[in-house]
């Protein structure tokens, strides 16, 4: 069989399938149309000439492979969610520098749209992510990825300070909401702690003055910096050392999950099981942990948080010093005494008393 009858048989082969689908053939001395019903769009102009029968079968043959190999590079592309970390091109949208006051809680912000990273250069405090706390320290970086929730809240006596900027790390608008993976095929961290920040907060401070300046020639100088900014993090994070703080970085946050149990829980019996449990850590390495990253024991900090409690209400309420010790979590009333004695240099009543003559 030659190939003009191959090519014969392949139109006979078709119109064939297209007469059982009850489809309307017509023929003319030109050509043959074929049409059907059911898809007005489908229409295939079959010529009488073998030559350009051939030709018109061959160019369907690679329109088709054509097709089906966009339609697959497509899948792919949808596939893949993330960017590599050689094709970042990043792009500053927003940075500013917010300071909050102690016991401040912020509004939730709902799904970003872009990149969030917030460098903490002063205080403490926790960024809630998802649900999900992390407690933050002078020199910690935290990145909040596209479509995840947030918000912040101060937790110590101290203001909490931070720069944040929104950012891309590409200027593909069909890409912007990727988020890059390393060479290790990890993907970009979520914390990075840096011992000197120093770098960090002058680099941050250079991208607010470039960005106020709002001209050419500042915006390629700022999107510059802020590339430094995430090569500086990024050497960080695959330092020989960074493994040993990232375990630091989830001792503590572990140990300050007990931390929040201790002051939300203080006048009830806190055992140190359970705020090893809490933590997710054994006793022993939790008690350890405690001390290394609060400065005192579990014990002596349920003491602390207890006493301070107890002369809050001293100097702000009309209770007597028995109500007052059992609202602290002391059943009795000469252990209370004889702990406050112990921190505190004098007696509850001499306590009173001292208030009193100030007061005249």
């Amino acid at each position: 069989m030659n190939q003009y009858s191959k090519s014969e048989s392949t139109v006979n082969s078709i119109a064939k399938l297209l007469r059982k689908r009850k489809a309307h053939y017509l023929a003319n001395r030109r050509g043959y149309r074929v049409y059907q019903k059911a898809y007005p769009l489908f229409a295939i102009k079959i010529f009488k000439n073998r030559v350009k029968r051939v030709a018109f079968l061959r160019y369907l043959h690679y329109t088709c492979i054509y097709c089906i190999l966009r339609w697959a590079e497509g899948r792919k592309g949808m596939d893949k969610r993330i960017l590599d970390i050689s094709d970042i091109d990043p792009i500053v949208i927003s940075i500013g520098r917010t300071t909050f006051p102690p016991g401040f809680t912020s509004t939730s912000n709902a799904g970003l749209t872009d990149h969030d990273i917030q460098l903490v250069y002063k205080g403490s405090g926790v960024v809630v992510v998802d649900g999900v706390e992390y407690f933050l320290e002078k020199g910690d970086v935290i990145t909040v990825f596209p479509q995840e929730s947030f918000y912040v809240k101060t937790t110590s006596n101290s203001p909490f300070g931070r720069y944040h900027i929104h950012f891309d790390f590409t200027r593909i608008k069909t890409k912007r909401t990727l988020s890059p993976t390393l060479l290790d095929g990890t993907l970009w961290p979520r914390l990075v702690h840096l011992e000197d920040d120093l770098e960090a907060r002058s680099l941050c401070t250079d991208i607010i003055l470039h960005k106020l300046e709002d001209s050419l020639p500042s915006k390629i100088i700022m999107n510059g910096k802020f590339s430094a900014f995430l090569g500086l993090l990024l050497d960080r994070h695959l330092s020989p050392s960074a493994q040993r703080t990232r375990q630091n970085l989830k001792s503590r946050r572990n140990v300050m999950l007990a931390r929040e149990h201790i002051k939300a829980s203080y006048a009830k019996d806190i055992t140190l099981k359970e705020l090893a449990d809490i933590a997710g850590l054994s006793t022993n390495y939790f008690g350890r942990m405690f001390k290394a990253h609060i400065g005192v024991s579990p014990r002596h900090y349920i003491i602390e948080t207890r006493l301070n409690q107890a002369k809050r209400m001293l100097l702000g309420s009309d209770k007597n010093i028995s109500e007052i010790a059992r609202l602290v979590g002391y059943d009795n009333i000469c252990y209370f005494s004889s702990e406050f004695r112990k921190r505190e240099g004098i007696s509850p009543t001499e306590f009173i008393a001292r208030l009193i003559e100030e007061g005249e």
